[in-house]
């Protein structure tokens, strides 16, 4: 969960067991509705790759007990291929919230 002074923002990650990737939810301020996306483990990071039309370039790390997401937007080509170029960039602290199932 991530709070401003004006909105709470939540994700919801799940491992399954004996699964080489997890499922990604981004709740969001709970406007629109959740989009699940599934990210991949690699090393410490999970990862999202972009996919054009749906979401950024996603990487998320634990540090110290909280969640360090990562965005960055991705340049497409008029042929739907990344340009190379890095777009702009953004990182939220998220602090964890359990809650049972």
């Amino acid at each position: 969960m991530y709070k401003t002074e004006y909105f709470t923002n939540s994700i919801d990650i799940r491992f399954e067991k004996g699964k080489n990737f997890a499922t990604f939810t981004d709740i969001g301020t709970g406007e629109a509705p959740p989009k699940t996306l599934k990210a991949t483990v690699k090393g410490n990071l999970l990862i999202i790759p972009a996919q054009q039309h749906q979401n950024d370039y996603v990487e998320a790390e634990v540090i110290k007990g909280k969640l360090y997401l990562r965005t960055r937007q991705v340049l497409w080509d008029k042929q739907g291929n990344t340009t190379g170029n890095k777009g702009s960039s953004d990182q939220r602290i998220f602090k964890r919230i359990t809650k049972k199932r």
